[in-house]
């Protein structure tokens, strides 16, 4: 993906479900033609101009063991969208929640969550 502005890659946020696990829910992708946004959300079909590109992962809707919460931010302005673990970002973004909860990628080291399937 290449978001507008100056974003820059900064590595791995969380770890969710490419498949529908216990527990989870889906967590939809859509896009703003307009805007050239990206939105991520539990909610299927979400208010305004955003088309429906399917799910992108499963996450689970509330705090469950390991998880954390993952925040949704925006910005009017350059009318974006950000998520991220931290609650409190730099910049002149909008809290608008908690939208899921993930696996922080520093769980990995700690704890095997993942099992491989032949």
């Amino acid at each position: 993906s290449h978001p507008k502005g100056d974003w820059k890659a900064q590595g791995i946020e969380f770890y969710a479900y490419s498949f529908k696990y216990e527990g989870t829910v889906p967590i939809y992708r859509f896009y703003h033609k307009e805007n050239k946004d990206h939105f991520y959300t539990k909610n299927s079909h979400p208010k305004g101009d955003w088309k429906a590109q399917g799910i992108e992962f499963y996450a689970y809707p509330f705090k469950y063991e390991g998880t954390g919460p993952v925040y949704r931010f925006y910005h009017k302005k350059n009318k974006d969208h950000f998520y991220t673990k931290n609650s409190n970002p730099k910049g002149d973004w909008k809290a608008q929640g908690i939208e899921f909860y993930a696996f922080p990628i520093d769980l990995l080291k700690k704890k095997r969550i993942f099992q491989s399937f032949k």
